[in-house]
């Protein structure tokens, strides 16, 4: 997987413990797609553009928000997290407290994001601003990509069945488990061979009952067949596979070799 800062970080721009943070909740599959740049607003406000994040396997559309920060008076540097929170779907401020000193300056402490946060950005609010510096807003956006598929076989069968006529029949069945964070399949990769004694043979694959892919021949001889299924929308957990097989007319419709691979 490659992560990427989508704002370069500048050199002599301090580096935040949230640009850590940011890696490391990509790495955990939250991130952001693309927009969500935080921007200085009107006062202490701040306006987050629309885009799209990626939260436990789902992508999600982020509407433009205008967001209040509060005033600072304490005497100290305050920092601040704007975040995407998947647990109820909104952009939100997380309001920082904490500092520290090396004896002659004062540094704010950014607040920790919880396990639901896509980090934006981090803002510091020093004491008495009245606006929003835009050099004090730091960019946490990190996008993910893949870079290669990886592929896991998830079943093979090479044993001949057969369907007679136009009724559609189960003919072999397996079991996939869908994981997040950790065997999160988001494509199946179906390869079969199949061949009819006469009129057109369809091979059909079905997920938890609902159809997802056709296949079909006409040779007489054993044909390769293949397709695939975008299955990143199914939930998590087991999920149950049917082929099925049926002919257009009275003959004979056969498989004999199936492979399925996950793509995670």
């Amino acid at each position: 997987m490659t992560l990427t800062f989508i704002t370069d970080l500048e050199e002599g721009r301090y580096l935040w413990a949230g640009h850590i943070q940011s890696v490391v909740q990509a790495l955990r599959g939250r991130y952001v797609i693309s927009g969500c740049k935080v921007t200085a607003g009107s006062g202490l406000q701040v306006n987050v553009a629309s885009g799209k994040v990626y939260y436990l396997d789902s992508e999600y559309d982020v509407g433009s928000v205008v967001l209040s920060l509060a005033s600072n008076s304490s005497g100290y540097p305050r920092a601040d997290l704007i975040v995407w929170d998947g647990s109820d779907e909104t952009v939100k401020v997380i309001q920082g407290s904490g500092y520290w000193t090396d004896g002659e300056n004062y540094y704010a402490i950014a607040p920790q994001p919880s396990d639901s946060h896509v980090l934006l950005a981090l803002v510091v609010i020093n004491d008495g601003d009245s606006t929003v510096n835009p050099d004090n807003i730091y960019d946490l956006r990190v996008s993910g990509e893949y870079e290669t598929n990886r592929l896991i076989m998830l079943a093979v069968d090479d044993t001949v069945t057969s369907v007679t006529g136009s009724t559609e029949t189960t003919v072999k069945t397996f079991r996939f488990a869908k994981i997040p964070n950790y065997m999160n399949v988001r494509k199946l990769y179906v390869v079969a061979s199949m061949w009819v004694s006469g009129s057109y043979g369809r091979l059909r694959v079905y997920i938890d009952g609902v159809q997802y892919l056709e296949l079909g021949s006409s040779s007489t001889s054993e044909d390769v067949v293949y397709g695939s299924i975008d299955v990143s929308g199914l939930s998590n957990g087991m999920h149950d596979v049917e082929i099925r097989l049926k002919n257009d007319g009275s003959y004979v419709t056969y498989n004999q070799y199936l492979a399925v691979l996950g793509d995670v």
